[in-house]
């Protein structure tokens, strides 16, 4: 079997039709928040009911959710604040929406929810500030498809969406496989990948 690979489209690749509508669903208040200290990360099991998360042709039945930006499937103690480009074999098994020093305690927290019904496990940065900037807050969202929506290969599929993006600059948005030799990243530091469409409010990348 060819080993996974992953592919990213934009809400506006329209030509091809694997690319995301971006449509925000609001888990706040309706799903479990975490109240998340400075640099931390916390551990969450999947619901049985989900099933695992197959990334990059492995099984996954617990998420690492750190209050800087990031998702480690697997478990990971790092909560690692100082971004860098990706791949890096320094950094866990990650998807990052927006890989920062985040601060938490000044935000509405980190959210998370199992839509049984639409097959999807949501994770929400709700107005989520920057460490250097605790006025500017950001909204973004990952969405992880069960198995039952599996692309051909076995893989889950998952979109990041951004209801704000006020302070991309300094982040890193992408993801990186269990071996943290393949990686796609969008944007490391205001440069952007260039098949990349900017991060803006509005945008979704699946």
């Amino acid at each position: 079997r060819t080993p996974a690979q992953y592919w990213a489209y934009d809400d506006v690749d329209t030509y091809y039709s694997e690319h995301p509508d971006f449509e925000w669903i609001d888990i706040e208040g309706m799903g479990t928040r975490l109240t998340l200290s400075d640099d931390q990360t916390v551990q969450v099991n999947l619901p049985s009911g989900f099933g695992p998360f197959v990334f990059y042709d492995r099984e996954f039945s617990q998420l690492s959710i750190c209050g800087n930006g990031w998702i480690c499937p697997g478990y990971t103690t790092s909560r690692d604040y100082t971004n860098h480009g990706i791949p890096n074999t320094a950094d866990p098994t990650m998807l990052a929406p927006v890989w920062d020093d985040l601060y938490p305690p000044y935000s509405n927290g980190v959210w998370w929810y199992h839509d049984e019904a639409n097959h999807r496990f949501i994770i929400q940065y709700d107005s989520m500030p920057y460490y250097s900037s605790r006025t500017t807050f950001e909204w973004n969202q990952v969405i992880i498809y069960d198995t039952t929506m599996a692309a051909d290969d076995g893989n889950c599929e998952f979109v990041y969406q951004y209801l704000t993006a006020n302070q991309t600059n300094s982040a890193t948005v992408g993801e990186q496989d269990p071996s943290k030799t393949v990686a796609i990243e969008a944007l490391f530091d205001g440069a952007y990948h260039r098949g990349s469409s900017m991060i803006e409010p509005g945008r979704a990348i699946k």
